[in-house]
């Protein structure tokens, strides 16, 4: 025997997901449309080549905020000391950020932390052996 109230809310939910997918094909469509007509001025002020050969730029989309990644390392830093290892501060970050770990994010976010551990220990270098007259 079928139970009408949860056909009811995936009939809903359904619904739903198809009227999403409606209106991406419909912004697809006139995305394609605004391409084609740069596509067109490019022609008109005389670019020479294949306009389909000029590579897309992609929007980044940033992890932490400006200075949030920093201020993370300090903080395991100044709890665990300067020798907690990348890997140990990513899972603090992924903690207290709330995200699961699927796999692959735990290694994105080492990654992070190694490259500002980085820059932070040259920068501080270069602080330190600068003389202010």
């Amino acid at each position: 025997m079928a139970e009408t109230h949860v056909i009811t809310g995936l009939k809903a939910r359904r619904a739903s997901i198809a009227a999403e997918i409606d209106e991406l094909d419909r912004k697809r469509r006139q995305l394609l449309t605004n391409l084609r007509h740069v596509d067109g001025a490019l022609k008109v002020m005389g670019f020479e080549g294949n306009p389909e050969a000029i590579q897309s730029r992609r929007k980044r989309r940033a992890m932490f905020r400006r200075g949030e990644l920093r201020r993370f390392i300090y903080a395991a830093e100044r709890e665990h000391g300067a020798e907690i290892s990348h890997e140990e501060i990513a899972v603090i970050i992924l903690g207290k950020m709330g995200w699961e770990d699927d796999g692959e994010l735990l290694g994105v976010i080492s990654e992070k932390v190694r490259h500002a551990r980085k820059a932070l220990r040259r920068r501080g270098a270069a602080n330190s052996l600068s003389t202010d007259g």
